[in-house]
């Protein structure tokens, strides 16, 4: 016989994830993803001691999810669990000894060949130049963070003004999961991309009188985002990693590029991987993976696709 528990009231659990050391996003993510929970084990008539072990069987049995998404799904639930639990409102931690789905490092979508770079960087200078200076360069600033520096949506997201060092041809960075900013050197292609785009972006303003006069003006300016909104509902605001992909993404379409923004990155680390032989520890200072593993991933999808032409050959002789 299951032993019969309850969830918390609405009024006791109250914001789950606000006493989590967790950043805003990630807290945004986990609140989002609770309302499945909730409504899984009002079905369900109510909490048991299985009730854990439930939701991962009923989220293994949705086809609409992929393996990554059925565990964030079962992560937010753990993690909901165990803060109940922590505070009281739940007297036993029903999640002990339940585990995730087991999921595949291989990635599942290709990144952007050098001949679609090649094609992108031919259109931006051939039709996005006649779009007007300001747009061009914007969006060649844009892409150039993507292909040579191989920063994620959120990275590029977070940058302010002072992050770009000019002089020096470097940039600071706070990268996934950290608190702290890191500089890194610039391929020479990015700084002059983003030299031009400042150079573009503030000599719009420099007709602006208030910061002919108002020096804490322009100061605040230099602290402000590098990239912000044109967008009706978030005008000048931070660009958000949503409305950087929904700039670029387009671009690929009427370029008949079917890659995810992501695959930038994907080109990126693929293409030093080549450039360094192999040598995942050198490769690993520009992209800043935590560990080699998921290097290690790039590297054997590099080999296993330089390896086919052998395996075909391997059946040449089978007359089918």
């Amino acid at each position: 016989m299951t032993q019969a528990l309850a969830l918390p009231t609405k009024r006791d659990s109250r914001s789950p994830f606000k006493a989590l050391d967790i950043s805003r996003a990630t807290r945004k993510d986990y609140e989002a993803r609770l309302p499945r929970f909730l409504q899984f084990v009002a079905q369900s008539g109510g909490l048991s001691i299985n009730t854990f072990l439930d939701y991962k069987q009923y989220l293994e049995s949705c086809e609409d999810l992929g393996v990554a998404s059925k565990n964030k799904y079962l992560v937010v639930a753990k993690v909901y669990l165990r803060e109940m639990h922590r505070r009281g409102l739940i007297p036993v931690d029903i999640t002990t000894n339940v585990k995730t789905f087991k999921q595949s490092k291989k990635h599942k979508r290709a990144g952007l060949t050098a001949h679609e770079i090649s094609k992108l960087c031919k259109w931006m200078d051939e039709d996005l130049l006649l779009k007007g200076e300001r747009k061009y360069c914007r969006i060649r600033a844009l892409i150039a963070l993507l292909i040579f520096q191989g920063l994620r949506t959120i990275e590029i997201c977070r940058l302010d003004w002072n992050d770009f060092d000019e002089q020096n041809a470097q940039l600071a960075i706070r990268g996934k999961g950290k608190d702290d900013k890191e500089f890194v050197p610039l391929h020479p292609k990015t700084a002059e991309a983003l030299s031009l785009y400042q150079y573009s972006f503030f000599e719009k303003r420099q007709y602006e009188s208030k910061f002919k006069t108002d020096t804490a003006a322009l100061m605040r300016l230099l602290r402000s985002a590098m990239f912000v909104s044109y967008s009706n509902s978030s005008q000048h605001k931070r660009l958000s990693p949503r409305g950087l992909r929904s700039i670029i993404k387009p671009i690929l379409t009427y370029l008949g590029i079917k890659k995810t923004v992501h695959g930038f990155r994907h080109f990126y680390t693929t293409t030093l991987i080549q450039g360094y032989d192999g040598n995942l520890l050198d490769v690993a200072r520009y992209t800043r993976h935590k560990s080699l593993e998921m290097l290690q991933v790039y590297d054997d999808s590099i080999k296993e696709k330089a390896d086919l032409p052998r395996y075909e050959q391997a059946f040449s002789k089978i007359a089918f």
